[in-house]
């Protein structure tokens, strides 16, 4: 007889499926648990389950029930028999940050080995779609991030002056729903500032400030602080704009990357900046003089003014005040500051707002080629913001003839008090030629290079003899400078005793 052996068969199928407390919208660190659900519709023998789990979640290993092993990223179950019925696998995971790979999500499991024939399926036969009922999967919603890190900055005053203080205060939250660890902040401090107390363990390398990392709890805020000092701006590009960012956190961020920063037009809510004012003021700069029509040796004043018409004080102000050639200096005084001569130079430590200087130059007219002055303000730690003002000139009107100036009456007596004819500034004129005439005519005195010393005596012309007294009354002079530049002079003079 010939015996017969019939092999034995067995509808194996599976299921798979989140636990049934688990969240189908889990966030970035959340644990969740899956369930494989494997059903026979006969005794089943020598099972063998396997799951491959994919970049997105991190097992758990103590939580895989009925003896499954972890290796690499696949779970395996040998599972001895299974008699008509339901047996339920079980591990579960945390949900680690998306990647953007294909399919992070993605949990796939099959049955890859069973005694028994399976009448519509084949183990360990998975061609990617699951399309036997021994192959399954479920793909988790693309998880939310657990946190949210949100970084402020902003200042006690935007609106200061050099050298003054001002607290900048950066504030950081946690807006996740899950605890961030691993903070690090890094805050950039500009040129038009100086650093001179950081809260909270915070130090300073060339122009960053870091502070140590830290842990925020889901909800929580915190804050660092540090205080500089105005430095006098130079006009370069940003140098009152404050940068800080985030450099890190272990978990991922919902809406910004960290360490980012590509520009404050940019901005992530890890990201702030935050600028000042730059400090500005105007010094508006008048100048006038006391007597405009001089002469060759006259002594006159400039008076030059500084106004702060900003609403800041003005602080080391310099105002170039340097006189031409036309003039000597004899002294100077300053309602405030100091003026230096030689350098031409008027310093002001501090002008109030609304506040006015004076200088005054006490000078003396003197032969030379340029008598325009001119006052303009160089320097001042603010930036003045109305160039039109910054500079003014004042210039005397100086006679063809200069200073030359004739005193037609004189009184030679003796008594050393006018005693001659006395003509101002002829001695710049050494090639003139002066004669005196009476009222008839008559030559009574010429004199080549005349010097200021004639007295009143006579020449020897006509009836006056030689040395004798001329007598009072009127005489008449006429002056030839013989200076291409300066016309002869003429006029009348009296002589009294």
């Amino acid at each position: 007889a010939m015996v017969v052996n019939t092999l034995q068969s067995s509808d194996i199928s599976m299921v798979k499926r989140l636990s049934a407390s688990s969240n189908p919208n889990a966030i970035v660190g959340e644990v969740i648990g899956f369930e494989i659900e494997i059903n026979t519709t006969a005794n089943t023998t020598n099972i063998v389950v396997e799951d491959i789990v994919p970049i997105g979640f991190s097992v758990i290993q103590s939580s895989i029930n009925n003896g499954g092993s972890l290796s690499g990223n696949t779970i395996s179950w040998s599972i001895p028999s299974i008699n008509a019925s339901t047996l339920i696998l079980q591990y579960a995971v945390s949900v680690n940050a998306p990647t953007g790979a294909v399919d992070e999500y993605k949990n796939i499991a099959q049955i890859t080995a069973v005694d028994q024939i399976d009448p519509d399926s084949r183990p360990n036969n998975d061609d990617g779609d699951q399309s036997e009922d021994d192959e399954s999967y479920f793909t988790l919603n693309t998880p939310i991030d657990a946190t949210d890190i949100e970084l402020s900055l902003t200042t006690s005053n935007t609106d200061v002056n050099v050298g003054g203080t001002v607290t900048y205060t950066l504030t950081v939250t946690n807006n996740g729903v899950l605890d961030a660890t691993g903070i690090n902040i890094e805050n950039y401090v500009p040129a038009g500032v100086t650093v001179t107390t950081i809260s909270n363990g915070g130090t300073i390398t060339n122009n960053t400030i870091n502070w140590p990392t830290f842990d925020l709890s889901s909800g929580s805020s915190t804050t660092y602080t540090y205080q500089v000092t105005v430095n006098a701006p130079t006009g370069a590009d940003d140098e009152y704009i404050t940068i800080a960012q985030i450099t890190t956190v272990d978990q991922n961020d919902s809406d910004s990357t960290p360490n980012n920063f590509d520009g404050v037009d940019s901005l992530e809510d890890d990201e702030a900046a935050v600028g000042l004012d730059m400090p500005t003021t105007d010094i508006s700069i008048s100048k006038t003089v006391d007597f405009p029509d001089s002469n060759i040796g006259d002594t006159i004043a400039f008076t030059i003014t500084a106004t702060n018409n900003g609403s800041f004080s003005a602080t080391n102000i310099s105002i170039q005040e340097i006189l031409p050639n036309g003039y000597s200096f004899n002294s100077a005084t300053t309602t405030i500051g100091i003026y230096d001569e030689s350098l031409g130079e008027w310093t002001i430590t501090s002008l109030d707002a609304n506040e006015t200087a004076t200088l005054v130059l006490n000078t003396t007219v003197i032969v030379g080629e340029n008598y325009l002055n001119t006052a303009t303000l160089s320097y001042l730690d603010q930036i003045d913001d109305n160039s039109s003002n910054d500079t003014d000139t004042a210039m005397i009107n100086i006679s063809e003839d200069g200073c030359l100036k004739v005193y037609n009456e004189f009184s030679p007596n003796g008594d050393n008090s006018n005693d001659t004819f006395y003509i101002e500034c002829i001695e710049q004129y050494p090639n003139n030629y002066l004669q005196i005439y009476n009222r008839w005519g008559v030559k009574v005195y010429e004199q080549k290079g005349y010097k200021n010393t004639w007295n009143g005596t006579s020449q020897g012309r006509a009836t006056i003899q030689r040395g004798e007294k001329m007598p009072v009354g009127t005489y008449y002079y006429t002056l030839e400078l013989r200076d291409n530049k300066t016309p002869s002079k003429s006029g009348w003079l009296y002589l009294t005793r």
